[in-house]
């Protein structure tokens, strides 16, 4: 029988599984000898691996998830295997759904943050071995530079998201008072950093509508923000983030020739970036600040004498 839109969606819906366009998710616990042989009539190839087991037909694949708890490892594969077609928060769902346990997103968190925090330990054998850990490889290297960057006592980490960042910042830095802020879905970087016992906070914060009287911070850490926003909004996100910075604004983005995700609106490389701090430079309130470009991270310092060591200062 030929596979077709209509029957995988069909199939996929006898199998229980949970579909995505052309891909078809389900626990091993839910794939039983009866379903295996179905997919063996319709000659689906068989390729096996150490945490899934793949059927595949032309475009049309079925993903049997092995691991009895879902974990990053797991995550990152679907990933990888969506090619970036979809959104992060569509996977979690899907993998959430087909593990028919909501709580399996902590575990995946914690998951995460277990890998990051040892790359960290060992940065020096920290290795991009294959596209699967693509992902923990980067943020690795950037929380590792952000860490080497903050100042003061107070750090605030806008879009923060999972609160990964502000956990490792304050596990880092115990003595330091340390914020996560997003627009929206805290709960689970609450329990985490409930979980892994560490005093940070987690606010609600919109990064357009930063009121002038609002708390500052020593430092900022803006990371993987601005490419989710289209180009007209830069100079209000940035004049919002220097109103809550008071020593230094670190800037985390991608170097992207395409974009890597469909919610990437804008792409960056290095002229783009050290053109989003001149920007500001010139502005006669911040003629003092500094700008450093290190790598895809901008950091704009707002003291004088401050000298940043082994980076280019504009």
């Amino acid at each position: 029988m030929i596979v077709n839109k209509l029957y995988f969606k069909i199939l996929c819906k006898q199998l229980n599984g949970i579909r995505y366009k052309n891909f078809c998710i389900l626990h091993k616990k839910y794939f039983d000898f009866k379903k295996q042989k179905i997919l063996e009539r319709l000659k689906f190839k068989i390729v096996k691996h150490k945490l899934f087991t793949e059927y595949i037909k032309k475009n049309y694949r079925i993903i049997i998830i092995n691991l009895e708890k879902i974990t990053y490892e797991i995550d990152n594969i679907i990933v990888d295997l969506y090619n970036g077609r979809v959104p992060c928060w569509k996977i979690h769902e899907s993998i959430r759904d087909a593990f028919k346990n909501k709580n399996n997103h902590l575990v995946y968190l914690k998951s995460l943050l277990n890998i990051i925090q040892k790359n960290l330990i060992n940065i020096k054998k920290c290795k991009k071995t294959t596209d699967l850990y693509e992902h923990t490889y980067n943020l690795t290297l950037i929380y590792d530079a952000i860490l080497k960057n903050i100042v003061g006592q107070s750090v605030l980490d806008i879009g923060t998201c999972t609160g990964i960042l502000p956990i490792i910042i304050k596990k880092r830095f115990p003595h330091m008072k340390v914020i996560g802020g997003d627009i929206c879905a805290l709960e689970n970087a609450k329990i985490l950093s409930k979980s892994e016992n560490v005093n940070v906070s987690f606010i609600h914060l919109n990064l357009l509508e930063v009121k002038k009287l609002i708390k500052k911070y020593d430092t900022v850490v803006c990371s993987h923000v601005f490419e989710h926003f289209k180009k007209g909004m830069n100079e209000k996100i940035m004049t919002n983030l220097l109103t809550l910075t008071k020593k230094r604004l670190i800037v985390v983005v991608p170097f992207e020739k395409k974009h890597k995700q469909i919610d990437h609106l804008q792409k960056f490389n290095e002229k783009k970036l050290l053109n989003l701090g001149l920007k500001f430079y010139d502005k006669k309130r911040l003629r003092q600040i500094k700008i450093s470009l290190e790598d895809n991270m901008l950091i704009i310092e707002k003291e004088r004498e401050r000298c940043l060591k082994n980076n280019h200062l504009k």
